[in-house]
């Protein structure tokens, strides 16, 4: 009965040797404050037991990876943080593989949370994702016509998979069943649009309050990767309604990594007021949502973790 079934291998063993990728990665922290500060923020509403918020934070590690490795396969991203991309390491394939080996474990764990609407929310979130990359790489290839108001609607869906994800899913297991909505879609777009400011003007800033020193070394190859994406970010959007729009898409459709090129390019955003625009737009978000957390009955937390991620301006954040 065993002569076409019996194990050849060890299955654990290969288990681990699929998930290397994912191994490499975990040592960045990659938005860390979405596994740490994020869910702490909105416990001090809804006040769920720590046996539901630690395996929730423990879900969001696989997905922010599995998340990563996709989006620097669709970007063709030499770099995350301080190391090589995993599939330039580990090969495209078995990155991809990964990938999506982690959104399955993170299926599972969601399922033995208990609770019956875990897998609509994880799918509703899921959706989300390949909708706004799908729209970001859509926009990107085909260098459409795309307004602000489109860049938002993109950003709710690609950063509000796991943003709005987050607050949707704890709140099943909380009593407290007030909408946070709104401030989940607001801080989806905002930091969406300071991930994209500090990529041309601050990396040093790329995660909240921190200055990650191995940067350093690598300006020179990720200096304006969104310009080597070929990225519609907002600051291009912007700067598309202006007199250089055939220059800046030019230069998007060459994806180049040469660095005065790339200067070259954000001396253009900038000449354009899509640096300062962008700046504009952060601090207005900034106040519009410290304004719904108050609404909301305040939350320090929530307000410190704005603090720590006004970073991105020099003005502001050492001013406190």
């Amino acid at each position: 009965m065993t002569k076409w079934t019996k194990k050849s291998y060890d299955e654990e063993e290969m288990e681990k040797k699929l998930l290397e990728p994912y191994e490499y990665l975990v040592p960045l922290r990659i938005y860390g404050f979405v596994v740490s500060k994020l869910p702490e923020a909105y416990n001090y509403w809804l006040k769920i037991p720590e046996d539901k918020l630690q395996p929730i934070q423990k879900i969001l590690v696989k997905l922010n990876n599995s998340f990563a490795m996709q989006d620097d396969v669709q970007d063709e991203s030499l770099y995350r943080r301080s190391r090589p991309t995993a599939h330039r390491v580990f090969g495209k394939a078995l990155t991809i593989n990964t990938s999506i080996h982690l959104q399955f474990l993170a299926l599972k764990d969601i399922t033995q949370l208990g609770h019956p609407k875990c897998v609509e929310v994880f799918c509703n979130a899921y959706l989300r994702l390949v909708r706004g990359a799908g729209a970001a790489i859509y926009w990107r290839d085909h260098q459409c016509d795309v307004t602000l108001d489109d860049y938002f609607q993109m950003a709710i869906n690609q950063s509000g998979s796991e943003l709005i994800f987050l607050p949707e899913l704890m709140q099943l297991f909380s009593e407290n069943k007030t909408s946070y909505e709104y401030l989940a879609k607001m801080f989806s777009i905002y930091y969406q649009l300071r991930d994209e400011y500090v990529d041309l003007k601050k990396p040093e800033a790329v995660e909240e309050g921190a200055r990650i020193s191995e940067l350093t070394g690598l300006s020179t190859l990720t200096f304006c990767d969104d310009f080597t994406e070929g990225k519609f970010s907002a600051p291009v959007i912007h700067a598309l309604k202006g007199p250089h729009r055939e220059v800046i898409l030019g230069i998007l459709k060459m994806r180049t990594r040469d660095i005065q090129v790339k200067k070259y390019l954000l001396s253009l955003l900038e000449a354009s007021g899509s640096i300062a625009k962008t700046r504009e737009l952060l601090h207005e978000l900034e106040a519009d949502i410290l304004t719904e957390i108050r609404r909301l009955g305040g939350n320090p937390v929530f307000e410190a973790l704005m603090c720590d991620l006004q970073s991105w301006d020099e003005r502001t954040y050492y001013s406190k």
